[in-house]
């Protein structure tokens, strides 16, 4: 496990961590973010290209197993325990490999745009648990087929590049030729982060270690005017967990967030007002004396 930042930041670092780059730690396989989209591209192309070869009787196969997902899908409700059963009744698709690449490719296609209708709405009443049980499915089907997570977060960079593009992350809204969804943004970030802190265990560091790495090249980019839109959901859902983990530091990490990175956000043009008002009142929610906690790092 490796070790997080010992010292509280004392201000924004003008350019990110180079040693910081949360997807490579995770994968292990590329070599960058971009690498790893280009082969889930090459993929799906594959997939797609064998799927016009089938006889109608394989893609008619196809057409049922898609039917499957989606019914299983859209019955998730905000109990994350429906969620992990909703996953262990897909287990027959999940355990065989000639419908496992088209289970794969409908699965995040599915809870992506559960992302942008359900999830979305819910998140934006303040509403995460539809986020948490649908990111516990999702947790409970990378247990038997881990490249999944890869699979997801490649998808996720595609349609929602404020999460894993800090170049993106820089540009003005005005650059940008898609438009800027407030709503959707917090419902892919609210998931992403749901994900990684589903299923908790303290014993278990990879998806938490991303949690912290993701937060940590954040907060070491200049603040901008998409900085609370995406924070306040991402530390709403992660912080018992981080704090849990990490202990002091993270408590250090807010404190900074509070006293540093907050007042540099009333700074900015086309502020999101909502969301650093949540922010705010999040962290004053939060126990940031770090004497009452100890950090589980050995």
């Amino acid at each position: 496990i490796q070790q997080p930042i010992q010292q509280p930041i004392q201000q924004p670092i003008q350019q990110p961590i180079q040693q910081q780059q949360p997807i490579q730690q995770i994968t292990n396989t590329t070599n960058s973010r971009v690498d790893l989209i280009k082969l889930i591209e090459q993929k799906c192309k594959i997939i797609n290209e064998e799927i016009n070869k089938k006889s109608k009787c394989e893609k008619e196969k196809k057409e049922i197993i898609i039917q499957k997902i989606r019914i299983c899908i859209n019955q998730i409700n905000s109990e994350e325990e429906n969620g992990r059963r909703k996953a262990i009744h897909l287990e027959s698709l999940i355990r065989d490999e000639k419908t496992r690449e088209y289970f794969m490719i409908e699965c995040i296609e599915t809870l992506l745009k559960r992302c942008e209708v359900t999830i979305a709405r819910h998140v934006q009443e303040l509403n995460y648990e539809t986020a948490k049980s649908h990111a516990a499915f999702l947790k409970q089907i990378c247990l038997s087929i881990p490249q999944l997570k890869f699979c997801f977060f490649a998808r996720l960079h595609q349609i929602c590049p404020l999460i894993f593009n800090y170049h993106f992350y820089h540009h003005s809204r005005s650059s940008i030729s898609a438009p800027f969804n407030e709503s959707l943004i917090c419902g892919y970030i609210s998931f992403f982060a749901a994900f990684l802190v589903s299923n908790f265990n303290p014993s278990l560091s990879s998806d938490i270690s991303f949690a912290w790495a993701w937060l940590a090249t954040i907060l070491n980019q200049q603040p901008t005017q998409y900085s609370a839109t995406i924070l306040f959901p991402f530390l709403k859902i992660t912080s018992n967990c981080l704090i849990q983990f990490y202990g002091t530091h993270f408590l250090n990490l807010l404190v900074f967030i509070r006293d540093q990175y907050l007042p540099l956000l009333t700074q900015q043009p086309q502020r999101d007002v909502k969301s650093e008002s949540l922010l705010t009142n999040l962290l004053d929610s939060l126990p940031l004396k770090s004497n009452q906690f100890k950090s589980n790092q050995k």
